[in-house]
């Protein structure tokens, strides 16, 4: 399945106040050229690339226009008022896992680091009964070419 992207320019302003710290960056339904909002991206201009979350706005309803936070903006190395050229891919799973882990919101990245460490200590208590299955296994094989 191909993924959804964007290849173009934006101008970015300034965005909503109350979505300081939580990797929300906002462009236009008519400016998106079909990405999926509520969806991880990864947003890239010539110099930086960084993972947020796209929404839509009709604050944004100019095309052409780019809503980010203080904190993305420092994060892609822009400015308000710059104008860019950006590359939007929808982000596969380890983009999904590596937004999360990175996170502004602290909730996001504790919820993502709490879910990795989990996997790991599921994968190491499995372990052993893996390796019982497998001498139990060749084993049986033994058995069975040579009775």
């Amino acid at each position: 399945m191909k993924r959804r992207q964007f290849k173009g320019k934006l101008e970015v302003h300034q965005g909503r106040g109350g979505e300081v710290f939580q990797d929300i960056v906002r462009i236009h339904e008519n400016s998106r050229n079909g990405l999926r909002p509520g969806h991880v991206h990864k947003f890239s201009t010539p110099g930086k690339s960084a993972y947020f979350i796209l929404r839509g706005s009709e604050e944004a309803k100019d095309l052409g226009r780019i809503l980010m936070d203080d904190i993305s903006r420092q994060t892609m190395g822009l400015c308000l008022g710059q104008t860019e050229d950006f590359e939007i891919v929808e982000a596969n799973f380890l983009g999904e896992l590596r937004w999360a882990w990175s996170a502004s919101e602290t909730a996001y990245r504790v919820a993502a680091r709490l879910a990795v460490v989990s996997f790991g200590l599921g994968v190491l208590a499995l372990a052993p009964e893996v390796w019982r299955f497998l001498i139990w296994f060749f084993d049986l094989i033994r058995r069975l070419i040579c009775p």
